[in-house]
């Protein structure tokens, strides 16, 4: 587990050296990908499961999260984590719920 979202991070990395944009300032940029955060209501939630590593949700059809998409929560220390999608199993009963795996990128407020 640990070595995939070491893995997972190499690339985050990777594509940083290639756009010369820091995660978080791609996450601004990034109009295509959704930005879910943690939290909600009944039907329409995002839930840590291993708080910074995976996550339960429930989602309408289309706000379903993607691969590649991003999750922001509030920390204890006041500021706004960043990660990203990159694993996501969606379930059939119920149809609306998903666990997934997320990586963490970052603050958002350290840009």
């Amino acid at each position: 587990m640990l070595n995939q979202i070491l893995k997972r991070l190499q690339q985050l990395l990777r594509k940083k050296q290639t756009s010369g944009k820091s995660p978080a300032e791609e996450y601004y940029a990034d109009d295509e990908q959704r930005k879910q955060i943690i939290g909600g209501y009944w039907g329409n939630r995002i839930q840590w499961m291993k708080p910074g590593r995976t996550v339960a949700g429930w989602k309408p059809c289309d706000q379903r999260p993607r691969v590649g998409d991003w999750l922001t929560a509030d920390m204890e220390s006041g500021k706004t984590g960043l990660y990203r999608f990159y694993s996501i199993d969606w379930q059939h009963d119920p149809p609306d719920m998903f666990f997934a795996k997320v990586a963490p990128v970052g603050y958002v407020d350290d840009i």
